[in-house]
């Protein structure tokens, strides 16, 4: 799965100047803290390397990418790119990738974020 932010064909940390969406904290660690994003794939983690660095004491977020949103036009999907702990949207295993919409919940590890409107 991994392989799917390499052919994304956006570098890491490197993300387009309109963002489209945002991804906003609201129960874990950093609640509150927020990110812009454009796309085409956002990596998701507590690793540096990450575009959504969760790097806030959760250590059941995985360093690597844990998890990957993807931005193709107004249409958005959550991938679990690392096996483990699971990605849930909505209280849902994510085991493909997933469609998901305007103030729905991802939950990394003991982080749950929600997608919401820039």
């Amino acid at each position: 799965m991994t392989m799917l932010l390499e052919r994304a064909g956006a570098a890491l940390g490197e993300q387009p100047t309109n963002p489209v969406v945002k991804l906003t904290i609201v129960e874990g660690c950093g609640v509150g803290q927020s990110w812009e994003l454009s796309g085409p794939m956002s990596s998701i983690g507590r690793g540096w390397k990450n575009n959504v660095v969760l790097d806030f004491g959760d250590q059941t977020v995985h360093r690597d990418h844990h998890a990957a949103l993807e931005i193709d036009g107004r249409t958005f999907r959550v991938h679990d790119v690392r096996r483990g702990n699971p990605v849930l949207v909505n209280g849902e295993v994510v085991d493909r990738p997933r469609e998901v919409t305007l103030g729905d919940r991802i939950c990394v590890g003991l982080t749950t974020l929600r997608l919401d409107p820039v």
